[in-house]
């Protein structure tokens, strides 16, 4: 059996990097929360097993969908009490403005240690991605501005970038870095975001022509 796994990724300001994960509806694992996939069909590619797969677990259709991109096969024997199966996953970057409120999925916080224990190789499937998601948030410009937006903070980066390394980052490392980025170019502050916040406003950054 040749199955999809979709990690699906928002970023909130507010909240931070978040998952998206459903609830099984069959066996095996009947009621655990697993990642989103389906078992590819004949006459379709991955990326569309992906965006179907969005769609029925998560209620994601693909105009929520900012970024979409194949990352990994994973073939580790047994990893399906079925038999025999080779799942390639997914990683999908959500519009952070939606409202994903669809039983029976929900949205966790990613932090890779406060994760539950995940059926299959769910979970060595979202450290994957997680691998994968360092390089793109400093290489891919698509990808940094889907989760982030066309406008943000050094300290939100940090955040992100806290939750892609599972630990905490300096601020002046991130900021020093991003100088580098050459995709990247600061801006002024608007008097709305630096509203009501004591000190040295931080750098905000978009994205060059």
């Amino acid at each position: 059996m040749l199955s999809v796994d979709v990690v699906a990724l928002r970023y909130h300001a507010d909240r931070g990097l978040s998952i998206g994960l459903n609830l099984r509806a069959n066996e095996p694992h009947w009621g655990e929360l697993a990642l989103p996939g389906v078992l590819m069909f004949q006459d379709e590619t991955v990326l569309e097993a992906a965006t179907r797969a969005l769609d029925i677990k998560l209620r994601v259709t693909l105009h929520e969908t900012d970024y979409l991109i194949v990352n990994q096969v994973h073939d580790t024997p047994k990893r399906d009490v079925r038999g025999p199966t080779v799942a390639i996953s997914c990683i999908a970057i959500i519009h952070q403005r939606g409202h994903f409120f669809h039983w029976p999925c929900t949205w966790l916080a990613l932090n890779a240690d406060a994760l539950p224990e995940l059926p299959f190789d769910h979970n060595a499937i979202i450290a994957s991605a997680l691998l994968k998601l360092r390089e793109l948030v400093w290489a891919d410009r698509y990808a940094l501005e889907a989760l982030l937006g066309a406008e943000f903070s050094t300290g939100q980066m940090t955040r992100l970038v806290d939750a892609v390394y599972g630990e905490k980052q300096r601020r002046s490392t991130i900021h020093r870095l991003l100088t580098r980025t050459p995709f990247l170019e600061r801006i002024e502050p608007s008097s709305i975001r630096v509203s009501g916040q004591p000190g040295r406003p931080q750098a905000w950054w978009r994205f060059t022509p």
